[in-house]
């Protein structure tokens, strides 16, 4: 590695009356990695920390966001709203490793009431030999009393407006939410260097549609003349059609 010479830098910042302790051999004490310095400093990378200290959940978190209505829609076009309609079910481990039984995603009351509540990957069940576990579950769900997965509630009387790209206006109903907040875990944080895969730009785009292109079949018909001019949309593109195809007369 070439030995850089800052002094040139060094001496512009101390004329400019810029200094840092740094520059003259000062550094700050490193703080321990304990819970206690985590948590104050959320913010900074202690050496030697352990993945789990920085794992820690939070208070409740709350707020507007759009609705999640398709999540719990039915196939009936009659009724597509039904109240305790399981429309998943499933065991899973939130970010703790604890184990959370039937976590269903269903409206929790009637849909004729507003807002209409509704959960997702809410626990309704409880481990076998624990049916209390179970009661205790079901009492709060759909309820400002749940601990786990998200409580949705969508307002039809209640709307907020978004303007588009486009500029127009379009209406959406209000939708509130509510879940425990799990602070870092592992399951929104990835505490390991992140990298680019470079070799992949310029190969990988997105689908781009072009709707204007012509596809030469060739005089291979008696129809061709025919198949052509139906794609005419006017005398503009007719005298700029095929390199001359058609012979128009002015």
């Amino acid at each position: 590695m070439p030995n850089v010479n800052y002094t040139v830098l060094y001496d512009q910042l101390v004329s400019s009356g810029i200094t840092f302790p740094f520059m003259f051999g000062i550094t700050p004490p490193m703080l321990s990695a304990n819970l206690v310095n985590i948590a104050a400093y959320p913010t900074t990378r202690f050496s030697g920390a352990t993945a789990p200290q920085w794992y820690e959940s939070a208070g409740f978190v709350s707020g507007f966001t759009n609705d999640k209505l398709n999540m719990v829609r039915s196939y009936s076009n009659q009724d597509p709203y039904i109240e305790n309609l399981v429309m998943n079910a499933e065991n899973y481990d939130n970010y703790i490793n604890a184990e959370i039984f039937s976590g269903v995603t269903m409206i929790t009351a009637s849909p004729l009431i507003d807002p209409l509540t509704y959960v997702v990957d809410t626990e309704a069940g409880g481990p076998i030999g624990q049916p209390q576990v179970l009661i205790d579950n079901q009492a709060v769900l759909g309820t400002i009393g749940q601990t786990t997965g998200l409580l949705y509630e969508t307002f039809s009387a209640q709307t907020y407006e978004v303007v588009g790209f486009d500029g127009l206006a379009t209406d959406y109903p209000k939708t509130t939410m509510r879940w425990v907040g799990e602070g870092w875990n592992e399951t929104n944080v990835d505490l390991q260097a992140m990298t680019k895969t470079e070799y992949l730009m310029g190969i990988v785009f997105p689908p781009e549609v072009q709707s204007d292109v012509f596809i030469d079949r060739g005089t291979t018909t008696v129809t061709e003349d025919h198949l052509r001019l139906g794609e005419i949309k006017g005398l503009e593109a007719l005298l700029d059609y095929g390199n001359g195809y058609y012979t128009v007369g002015i």
